[in-house]
This record gives structure tokens, sequence and C-alpha cells, in this order.
């Protein structure tokens, strides 16, 4: 068989004005997590990524994020996530990840974490799973724990951290834990996911159609531009896609016959 994948038209911008460097850093980061949510979890967190049933589309609970991490008490380089998710067990759970960036080290960080973990049980009765991302220049700055006792009185609260900077060497870490990491500077060629796809036919599920045998670009494509699919099937919403909006062939001047495809 083979497979096609398809994008909407490309059009040239304006350059809009400079941004702030905190809104630089916060929007790519968010549009990060909401677009490619599961790739994230499975580099940065693979414990918490197999406990997760992502034939279900992950929920962003952006309204009651304002309700307990107001965008002026993240910090100037910081972003949060707030995220329902289906367990693999049957069970519904929320997942918060915090992106943060620090210049120095912070001693009231696991402070913040505990508190936003407090918040959400206090106002919605729910348990959280918290995630910490840290992409300062500290190696030795791990904080995974907020401590507090007085008068026999204890509390502990323990959270995973992804720290950016451990991850010196991606073509390392990819032959450790089968999760690629784009290298700066290093084209990487895009195998569709592949493995996902191998894994997914196996199990008689259907590229394209079923979110398991479908490459994550695009189930994670918030504006539904990328397509996929079985391009000798006629009938296949693809091959449908490519007659009705006069589909064009990538570099069909190669003579490689490609098999990605952008649309009109």
């Amino acid at each position: 068989m083979t497979w096609v994948t398809g994008e909407g038209s490309l059009h040239w911008l304006p350059m809009p004005d400079i941004e702030p460097i905190a809104s630089q850093f916060d929007a790519p980061w968010k549009i990060a997590l909401e677009s490619f949510l599961e790739p994230f979890m499975a580099f940065c967190f693979p414990a918490v990524h197999q406990l997760i049933d992502w034939g279900t589309p992950p929920v962003f609970l952006d309204t009651e994020l304002q309700q307990i991490a107001p965008d002026h008490d993240q910090g100037p380089l910081a972003v949060d996530k707030l995220v329902r998710v289906n367990l693999l067990d049957g069970r519904e759970e929320w997942i918060l990840v915090h992106v943060e960036v620090q210049a120095q080290r912070d001693q009231t960080f696991a402070e913040r974490m505990w508190v936003y973990y407090n918040r959400i049980w206090d106002r919605f009765s729910h348990q959280v799973i918290s995630l910490a991302v840290l992409a300062d220049e500290h190696k030795e700055w791990h904080p995974s724990l907020y401590r507090r006792e007085l008068g026999g009185c204890s509390l502990e609260f323990r959270f995973p951290v992804f720290k950016v900077i451990d991850c010196l060497d991606p073509e390392e870490e990819f032959e450790r834990t089968g999760n690629r990491a784009r290298q700066t500077g290093v084209v990487m060629k895009c195998t569709f996911c592949v493995e996902k796809l191998d894994s997914g036919i196996k199990n008689g599920l259907k590229p394209g159609v079923d979110r398991k045998a479908t490459p994550s670009c695009v189930n994670n494509c918030m504006t539904k531009a990328r397509f996929f699919g079985d391009l000798d099937d006629p009938d296949s919403e693809v091959s449908l896609l490519i007659r009705s909006r006069r589909g064009n062939q990538l570099h069909p001047e190669f003579g490689t016959n490609p098999s990605v495809y952008y649309l009109a």
C-alpha cells in the first residue's frame, strides 16, 4: 500500500511586530503541547505516557486552569497546561504540565508545584499528575520534592521533572528510549511514525482512520490541515480529496513518485 499526506495551500504572511521575550517563549510551548502532546509525553515522561489511552483525544482544560493558575501567577517565562486524559484502565485523570525557564535557581519552585496541585484538589476535588519541564542551564538543579514539617505534622510532595539540558545527545537518547529527539541544526527525515503504523496494522487498525495507526502530526493538527490514508484505495479519504481539491504532487520532476500531495 502507498500512503499520502496533504496540507492546505501556502501563503506569504506579513512579518508581525517583534513580541516581548516572554510572549516569544510562551506561544511556541503552548502550541507544541497542544499539537504534539503524545510525542511530548512519550519523550519527556514515558512512564506516564504508557498509562494513557491515546485512542481517546485529550481535552485541554483552559478554563479550569485559569481558575487555579492565572497567567500573572505563572511568572514571565512559564507555561502551564491542564489536560484531561483517559487511562488504559478506564479512569479519567488530569495532568498538569508546567514548563519554566529560570535564569537562576528558584527556591520556591517546588512549593509552587505543590500550590498548583493543592489548588486543583481544593477547587475541583480532583487529583492530578503534576509534571515539570525545566529549560534552565543548571545541570545539578533538579527540584522534585516539596517538604514541610512542624510539631510532628509533615507534608511531602514529589513530582517528575524533565530537564532539557540533560538531553545532550539526541541520537543516544533515541537508541536508549526509542524516541526521536530533533537535534538543533540537523534535518531528520520524517518516517510518518512508521513504528506506530506497523504496530497498528498488526493489530487490525486502519491508518488514517484509527488514531493508533495514524502519524502523530495528523492526529494533533489543530487546523485539520493534514490527512493520511491509502492512496491505492480510490474510495479512501485522501484519494477523494486529491481528486476534488486538485492535489499537486510534491516535486514530481524528481521522478521518485512521492506520496505527498498539497491540496488546493
